[in-house]
């Protein structure tokens, strides 16, 4: 298991999505106020946090299936890049992680 299957199972490239988060802080011109910036900002990290271990709980969750899949078959799990039980405290650490910041 390595640096490059850890972020392929986490899929960081998905959090830009996370970045909506900022909009009403940004048209309630509050973004310049530190205090919102720092919740918001503590609030992307939370929620990417557990948007990552979504990821990840699917990708046990179907594994099975993913390993029959032409793309999906590469995979971190699915191609036992990353074993069951380590996906499984990876998983953990990131919904734990999430939760304490949120």
């Amino acid at each position: 298991m390595s640096i490059r299957h850890i972020l392929a199972l986490i899929r960081p490239e998905h959090w830009v999505k996370n970045l909506f988060l900022f909009i009403p802080a940004f048209f309630a011109a509050r973004l310049s106020e530190s205090y919102v910036l720092a919740h918001t900002a503590l609030g992307f990290v939370a929620f990417s946090l557990i948007a990552s271990a979504v990821y990840v709980l699917n990708d046990l969750v179907d594994a099975p299936q993913d390993r029959n899949h032409p793309d999906k078959c590469k995979r971190p799990i699915a191609s036992g890049a990353v074993s069951p039980r380590k996906g499984m405290l990876i998983l953990s650490g990131l919904f734990l992680g999430g939760t304490l910041l949120s």
